[in-house]
């Protein structure tokens, strides 16, 4: 049997890093308002449909309740399902910078929470796939 390629870390952390990447903005797509068919997310994601199929495994296994609505046709997130304020802190708080020093003692506190958020979705995310890379492996 070949021996398996081994890859130098900062390649394999390379492909993590762009694998994560596609999951948060895969999450974004489907948490969204947008119509997201599994055609148009693989094109968004410059990937294949089956690229978006392990992605929605991953989202699965980290806890995040999507599904397929069937009347819409598109992918989306469980009513009620909330990852922080991962996508509006942005938005928020350019449009609020001139508020008052309480408000911005807040936004630090929500920022931290989410980053706590983040950390625990990170490590669920390396668990599913260091799992999956050892069933690969075994098979």
């Amino acid at each position: 049997m070949p021996k398996k390629k081994v890859r130098p870390d900062r390649d394999r952390r390379a492909r993590q890093a762009e694998r994560l990447g596609r999951l948060m903005h895969l999450l974004r797509l489907i948490s969204g308002r947008g119509r997201w068919k599994m055609a148009d997310l693989a094109a968004e994601l410059e990937c294949s449909e089956r690229t978006i199929y392990r992605l929605l495994d991953a989202l699965t296994a980290c806890g995040v309740p999507w599904y397929f609505d069937k009347q819409q046709e598109t992918y989306r997130i469980r009513e009620g399902f909330r990852l922080g304020n991962l996508f509006e802190a942005t938005s928020q708080s350019q449009s609020q910078t001139q508020e008052s020093p309480e408000k911005a003692i807040e936004i630090v506190k929500e920022a931290r929470s989410l980053v706590e958020q983040l950390n625990s979705f990170v490590a669920r995310l390396e668990a599913v796939i260091a799992g999956s890379a050892f069933t690969s492996e075994s098979s």
